[in-house]
């Protein structure tokens, strides 16, 4: 993935990357006070263009490495979480419903957060094209579901959870049977991203016994996020 002789990359949480961070949400921020100004048509054609930039900045990236650096390899294919994510967006932006609504609050937002607190491309080369590419790509995918969120455009509702998780089992099962026939590790369903949590979890439990930890994790990160509006329900209802 190297750009250029000499260059280097990033340290976790060093001031490349809190830079990067903070400017993120001061930027997400800004951006949901504007669709909370915005009409209900215009936000339809905003999500609409969201959506398919989106696309177009994966598609961008895809020819860059497959053009300019010739490395696009398998390992490239966008079947990420994040990749996913893009798809999800996609059809939420043309045709949202109470599922595609659920996934972007509890896959694609803690998903894209995740990526941006613990990168996997720290040895990319600081500020070259896949750099800024990667932290513009996740920051799009957060920004999307919080500006709903924030707009009242998503109601998050727990009891759409076991919907959520058969989706994720559902695309998780292909893609670590796919992961152990190429050698690959897309969704991290084969080995811990570096620098991420579940690097503790491969220590305690071993490999493939992280995937344990791993599960575990979302099921309480999905506590923290929907124990709020739990609460919040609790309080209407009475």
């Amino acid at each position: 993935m190297d750009e250029g002789v000499g260059k280097i990359g990033f340290h976790l949480y060093d001031t490349v990357h809190l830079v990067w961070i903070v400017g993120i949400g001061i930027f997400t921020f800004i951006t949901a006070l504007c669709y909370l100004r915005t009409t209900n048509e215009r936000l339809i054609g905003m999500n609409k263009v969201f959506a398919i930039t989106l696309i177009g900045l994966e598609m961008t990236k895809n020819i860059y490495l497959l053009i300019v650096l010739d490395t696009f390899s398998i390992k490239d294919l966008p079947l990420h979480l994040c990749s996913f994510s893009m798809l999800i967006i996609l059809l939420n932006a043309f045709k949202p419903s109470t599922l595609n609504s659920e996934l972007l609050y509890a896959l694609v937002l803690p998903g894209a957060l995740a990526a941006l607190l613990f990168p996997n491309w720290t040895t990319i080369p600081t500020f070259s094209y896949l750099h800024n590419h990667s932290f513009i790509y996740h920051a799009m995918l957060i920004l999307y579901p919080f500006c709903l969120l924030f707009c009242g455009r998503i109601k998050p509702n727990y009891r759409q959870l076991p919907k959520v998780s058969i989706f994720l089992i559902a695309l998780a099962t292909p893609i670590y049977i796919f992961n152990k026939l190429f050698s690959v590790n897309f969704m991290f369903l084969n080995a811990p991203s570096p620098g991420s949590p579940l690097v503790y979890f491969e220590k305690w439990l071993g490999n493939p016994g992280y995937l344990l930890g791993f599960a575990g994790l979302i099921a309480f990160v999905w506590f923290l996020m929907y124990v709020p509006f739990f609460i919040k329900n609790q309080q209407i209802d009475k």
